[in-house]
């Protein structure tokens, strides 16, 4: 409970600081945009606070929640209208707003709710489950958390490469990892946040197209269009009853991603929100960001702005460059998505002979200044010195071969065709938005910054959001232009089968396969357990390279190296490690004298090591068994570990 009343607080302050800044929005922006912040801080702090002392434990994160305390505190006491600013900004309410996003929002979040409860560390019969989307990725993220909050390096490292620093967007698990050290479960200290920001997620988005769009049944077929993205790979499954038994119970066989099939288009609930908590927390960020950002420039266009002062006349556009400057470390895919997208736009507005240009550029001077600021040192210190290297050209995303109008109608879907002519009818409203759009999509297209191809994705549905409000303010559009009700309700079931079929399939396949797949087997739980409680919170283990590791995910320890899977990705050649692996569980003659000079305090041999190495063990007996049970032997090899003794749960 203590972790749980730890992120409360945080979110409680972010939500009377954003009542404060933004006094003029009303209460349902309030909530969703605190509920941002909150979380944003949440990450933030305690990370500055660790950064400065060098290690991450409990009194650095008490540091956190008194600092945040005291500020929320000060705010108050200096604000001239002190409770009275809160009062009136919780007066504003629109009834219609409130009622329309949380009938379309409160559905999501029922699945979304349901997934995790069943995808995240579902304990059955003493193992550990998951569900289909969490069986490769949730393993690296819990490795993060555990290690962070176990052995308290800071600036982190990676547990499963000791001595690499940790330059993957770690902020959302360092949060985690907040809530994990005042003794919430491993479980909890994943999901709870996670609802909260996919809340932030969903809502936001609806707010962000009511904003653009300026009608709350716009906003609601965006936020179905982006949240059940699909495309028309559906057809491929009719006709052939076992690939529609497959469908739902095969692993990554449903129409949105089957790469066998060049179909590579996510459903975001299921692919992109639920696994990946670094994309879940840059889009909760981003939507956010964007609604204030273009709230902002709204203001700073109006003709009835009659504001001189910078500040006065720039402020939403300046707290929006804060949030954005804090990105790169939350999801720097998010951060550069946005980036792209105020280029385009800036650069676009520019040829805009009805915009003040005066006004446009000082807006976005004024979001970008805190934006440099902040981001600079993230990029210089973490996200350069990994991925500077990664960029390089390459076309057509992850095209195999179809041409390409083919490939983006099947994976996009109609929303693909309807572009140019909802851009034609809307030119006025969304050419400007369209354009940073266009370039994201652009970029994404013959550039790719990471060495998995695929993971372009992360910026071309940043685009593909903007698209969605554009196209779902079109359909409203043109299903009001229709007269005959009975023409009208058949062209919106057409619309919905069409649009949506491919994405709820895969959404119910996903919620079918809650708690379908074991991560860890209820021996890899108690060795994991005994290793926790008992070993060196720096003791280095030698395992195999299974991305289904115990001792990494589940009790937080340094392992020599880890599955390539993860860490081949974020840029590192794994080639001698993995040979020194191989040797020190093969190699009778050598295999004592590397462990010695690696430093490896315990080996851990269970059957994944017997079946990859093609050992039976017998080559660890010289070192005495510390744990053991059917699955698995844990020997102590280190002098160290020898004197410790067994290991207990």
């Amino acid at each position: 409970m203590t972790g749980m009343f730890f992120y409360i607080v945080f979110l409680l302050c972010g939500i009377i600081l954003c009542s404060i800044l933004f006094e003029d929005f009303k209460r349902i922006h309030i909530l969703i945009i605190g509920l941002g912040v909150g979380t944003l801080l949440c990450a933030w702090i305690p990370a500055v606070v660790s950064l400065i002392f060098s290690v991450f434990n409990i009194f650095t994160n008490i540091i956190a929640i008194i600092l945040i305390i005291i500020s929320t505190v000060l705010m108050l006491i200096f604000n001239k209208n002190k409770l009275s600013v809160l009062k009136k900004t919780w007066a504003k309410k629109d009834l219609d707003e409130e009622i329309s996003l949380m009938l379309t929002v409160l559905p999501f979040m029922f699945i979304i709710i349901w997934l995790f409860s069943g995808h995240v560390l579902k304990f059955k019969m003493d193992a550990l489950y998951g569900g289909q989307s969490t069986y490769g990725d949730l393993s690296m993220h819990m490795g993060m958390i555990t290690s962070i909050a176990r052995q308290g390096i800071f600036p982190p490292e990676y547990s499963i490469l000791p001595g690499a620093r940790l330059s993957y967007p770690f902020l959302v698990n360092s949060m985690s990892a907040s809530l994990y050290l005042f003794s919430t479960s491993l479980r909890l200290s994943i999901i709870i946040p996670s609802v909260v920001m996919s809340f932030v997620c969903f809502a936001g988005f609806y707010i962000l197209a009511k904003k653009i769009s300026g009608k709350n049944a716009s906003a609601v077929v965006s936020v179905l269009l982006f949240f059940i993205t699909g495309g028309l790979g559906i057809i491929y499954f009719l006709g052939d009853s076992s690939m529609l038994k497959e469908m739902f119970l095969g692993f990554y066989k449903t129409p949105v991603n089957m790469p066998e099939l060049n179909l590579r288009w996510v459903n975001v609930i299921c692919d992109m929100m639920v696994p990946q908590r670094t994309t879940l927390m840059g889009w909760a960020m981003l939507m956010i960001t964007m609604f204030i950002f273009f709230d902002g420039m709204n203001k700073k266009l109006s003709k009835d702005n009659k504001q001189t002062g910078f500040f006065s006349n720039c402020k939403n556009l300046f707290i929006a460059g804060i949030i954005a400057g804090l990105m790169p470390m939350v999801h720097t895919h998010s951060f550069l998505a946005l980036g792209i997208l105020c280029t385009g736009m800036i650069i676009s507005g520019l040829f805009i002979r009805s915009i003040n240009k005066k006004r446009f550029i000082g807006g976005f001077i004024a979001f970008v200044i805190p934006v440099i600021i902040l981001a600079a040192p993230q990029l210089l210190y973490w996200v350069f010195y990994q991925s500077g290297g990664f960029i390089k050209k390459h076309f057509d995303w992850v095209n195999d071969g179809w041409p390409w109008l083919k490939f983006w109608t099947i994976n996009v879907g109609l929303p693909f065709l309807l572009i140019l002519p909802a851009l034609i009818w809307g030119r006025k409203k969304y050419l400007i938005p369209f354009c940073g759009a266009i370039l994201i999509y652009i970029i994404a297209e013959i550039i790719v910054f990471q060495p998995n191809y695929y993971d372009n994705n992360k910026l071309l549905l940043v685009w593909y959001m903007i698209m969605c409000i554009m196209i779902g303010d079109f359909l409203v559009y043109i299903l009001g232009k229709i007269k005959y009700r009975a023409i009208k309700y058949a062209v919106s079931i057409i619309l919905i089968v069409v649009l949506f079929t491919s994405g709820t399939v895969s959404i119910i396949r996903e919620v079918v396969s809650n708690g379908q797949y074991q991560l860890f087997s209820k021996e890899h739980v108690k060795a994991a357990e005994a290793l926790d409680n008992t070993t060196f919170k720096d003791a280095l283990i030698l395992t195999g390279r299974q991305h289904l590791n115990a001792p990494a995910a589940l009790a937080g320890r340094k392992i020599y190296v880890g599955s390539a899977t993860y860490l081949f990705f974020h840029g590192f050649d794994l080639t001698k490690r993995e040979n020194e692996v191989y040797t020190m569980y093969t190699d009778y003659k050598n295999s004592p004298q590397m462990i010695e000079q690696f430093g490896i305090d315990y080996v851990y041999f269970s059957s994944y090591e017997r079946y990859f190495y093609k050992n039976s063990g017998e080559i660890f007996d010289i070192y005495p068994v510390v744990f053991e049970n059917y699955e698995l032997k844990i020997y102590a090899a280190s002098q160290r570990a020898i004197k410790l003794g067994i290991l207990k749960r």
